[in-house]
């Protein structure tokens, strides 16, 4: 089930003692563990104890997480009192070593109490899914790009935009519209810890005001390239001319802070990071185009391609087939002389780009 349909499937009654959280989104697996935690003690009116378990943070031999500790906590009774909730994060190698502990203990799981394993991609095995006693939870960020059945939506239109409006007003009685939504997101990526941070301190600037404004955004919010970037990147290859342009100089005026937090604003840094991304998207396309002239399967396809969500995929596919091989080809050239052009000559990046894509998209229009 997606994150959004966990408290429905709470309240309709009992719901299950074993919890898989899938995907890479920290703050969503946090709420899930919350809301699963206040569930328990509310319904049953008994103290639930969390106990967490950090395999990645036992790697030595001595030192080794190891199966034994886990069931231990969910055979016994807290040491208060109580019922216990054991919380394995970043389990996908204690799960891949341990599957076989982990397929006997659902057979037969604890009714008391709940274990929640933390994975990023979970793959039941024919055992897991017959016992029917584990609920797995996809816990993975909204998209930040409408979806590709809404061909003229506005850029602002997006999943992530509308989650974070109502973030915003649910956990901070704010107001935000979605154009402003969508432009602290062009500087947070898809990062809803990021993205919660961001909504505090705006929160806080804004006082009593009711409602948070673009110009709070572009006052306070802190700049991330990826947002940025990957936006520029999907709009580019949807052959969008105008959303890329928009992209592109949002990217050049803002900057970006990156994992060390260190500003960063050299237009030719900006522009070549840029262009490994698009590089890279370029290789994605085709080795879809590939898959899909030898009719390979769809779940192949999503592999291949490290696909997590259907939507990806979706959105891929509409990708692809506004360009033929050729095209492609083309392009790939086009950026490897301009790579080695912003390396070699003292052009100025940020207009070398922006006659990049204007060349490339307006000539894409005339013979599209």
């Amino acid at each position: 089930m997606k994150f959004e349909e966990l408290a429905t499937y709470l309240k309709k009654g009992s719901p299950a003692t074993v919890y898989v959280l899938t995907g890479t989104e920290r703050l969503l697996k946090d709420e899930c563990v919350e809301a699963i935690h206040a569930h328990f003690e509310k319904t049953t009116k008994t103290i639930y104890t969390i106990q967490t378990f950090h395999p990645q943070h036992n790697k030595s031999e001595s030192n080794r997480l190891e199966p034994a500790a886990v069931l231990d906590t969910l055979r016994s009774a807290s040491l208060f009192g109580g019922r216990q909730l054991a919380v394995v994060h970043d389990a996908d190698p204690f799960y891949a070593q341990y599957k076989d502990v982990f397929t006997r203990y659902v057979a037969h799981p604890s009714k008391q109490n709940i274990l929640v394993l933390e994975l990023a991609n979970f793959r039941p095995t024919k055992a897991i899914t017959e016992a029917g006693t584990v609920t797995a939870v996809a816990c993975n960020a909204p998209f930040d790009s409408p979806p590709p059945w809404q061909a003229n939506a506005p850029d602002y239109d997006t999943p992530l935009a509308t989650w974070t409006v109502t973030r915003a007003k649910s956990a901070h009685g704010k107001k935000l519209a979605q154009p402003a939504a969508h432009a602290l997101n062009l500087m947070t990526g898809r990062d809803l810890g990021k993205i919660e941070g961001e909504l505090t301190k705006l929160a806080l600037y804004v006082d009593t005001r009711s409602q948070i404004r673009e110009e709070d955004i572009a006052a306070l919010a802190g700049h991330d390239i990826r947002g940025s970037i990957y936006h520029a990147t999907e709009r580019f290859f949807a052959r969008d001319l105008a959303g890329t342009l928009k992209a592109v100089r949002l990217l050049y005026e803002r900057g970006f802070v990156d994992r060390g937090g260190a500003p960063v604003a050299d237009p030719v840094a900006i522009t070549l990071i840029a262009l490994g991304t698009w590089r890279t998207e370029l290789r994605k396309l085709w080795n879809l185009r590939r898959a899909l002239s030898a009719r390979s399967p769809k779940a192949e396809i999503m592999k291949l391609l490290k696909f997590q969500q259907d939507f990806q995929y979706e959105n891929a596919i509409s990708r692809a087939k506004k360009w033929t091989d050729t095209d492609l080809a083309a392009l790939l050239d086009a950026l490897v002389h301009l790579d080695a052009a912003l390396k070699t000559t003292g052009a100025n990046p940020a207009a070398a780009f922006e006659q990049f894509v204007l060349s490339q998209l307006t000539q894409d229009v005339q013979s599209y």
